[in-house]
This record gives C-alpha cells, structure tokens and sequence, in this order.
C-alpha cells in the first residue's frame, strides 16, 4: 500500500514538472512575441559591437543572476523565471545556430 502512495505522489510530481515548462514555454513565446524577437533580431541600438546572442544572453543572465544575489526585487518581475527563461532560450539558439548560420551565410 505504501508503494501506491509513493507512486501517486510521483506522478503527481511528474504532472506538475510538465505543467511548469507548459507554462514556462507559454511565457517564453509571448514574451518574444512582445519585445518583437529580440532574441533573435537584436535591434543594437546602443550596443553596437556586441552581435554574439549568446555573449547577450549571458550579459542578460548577469544582470538578472546578480538581481537575485543581491536580494532584489524589480517590480512584478519573477527574476528565477527569467533566468530559466534565458537558459532555455540558450539551449533552443545552441540547437538552431548551424541552421542559421548556414541560412545567413555565416
């Protein structure tokens, strides 16, 4: 009988593991959408030497690493979402950057 407890609160577990990176992936594509793929097609603005995307990604998980040492908070951000954020956004770029590279001639 223990074992069946052990096995629901498993599954259980499982269950919330899928539903976080359900919502995790929905934050991610609508945040994109909102800053109009700024990930992909940085406008450089005022960084105009910097064009690596993952030297940006990891200046921007800098800043939100060092946001959440310092025990600050911004707003109504969630700084730990916004670091797994970035660190999937970097495994998805380190699994299109041959196909892009090859598409753009790099």
């Amino acid at each position: 009988m223990e074992q069946n407890n052990k096995t629901k609160i498993i599954s259980k577990f499982e269950l919330l593991i899928k539903a976080e990176c359900s919502e995790l992936a929905n934050f991610l594509i609508k945040k994109n959408k909102a800053y109009g793929d700024s990930i992909n097609k940085p406008v450089h603005i005022f960084n105009t030497e910097v064009k690596d995307l993952f030297v940006l990604l990891n200046i921007r998980l800098d800043d939100k690493l060092s946001r959440l040492k310092r025990g600050k908070k911004y707003k109504n951000e969630d700084t730990e979402l916004d670091i797994i954020g970035y660190l999937i956004i970097k495994r998805v770029l380190k699994r299109i950057t041959p196909e892009r590279n090859k598409d753009e001639g790099l």
